[in-house]
C-alpha cells in the first residue's frame, strides 16, 4: 500500500552477479538513508529469489514424480 510519507524504491538484482538491473525511486529520500535502504532492498531481492527458486524446484520435482508413474 502506498503512502505519501513513505519513500518507494523499486530494485531488481541479477542473482548470479549481484548487479543492480533496475533502480527506481518514486519519492524523495534523504541521502543519509540511501545506503541502508539499498542494503535492505538487495537483501529482500536475494530472499525473494531464494523462495522463487525453491518453489520452481519443488514444482519440477513434483512434475517429474508424476510423469515417472
Amino acid at each position: 500500500e502506498s503512502s505519501i510519507e513513505t519513500p518507494e524504491l523499486t530494485v531488481a538484482v541479477l542473482p548470479r552477479s549481484g548487479s543492480i538491473a533496475l533502480l527506481q525511486m518514486e519519492s524523495r529520500l534523504h541521502s543519509s538513508k540511501l545506503e541502508d535502504v539499498m542494503d535492505l532492498a538487495v537483501e529482500g531481492c536475494k530472499h525473494i529469489h531464494k523462495k522463487l527458486d525453491e518453489a520452481v524446484l519443488a514444482a519440477a520435482a513434483d512434475l517429474a514424480a508424476k510423469l515417472s508413474h
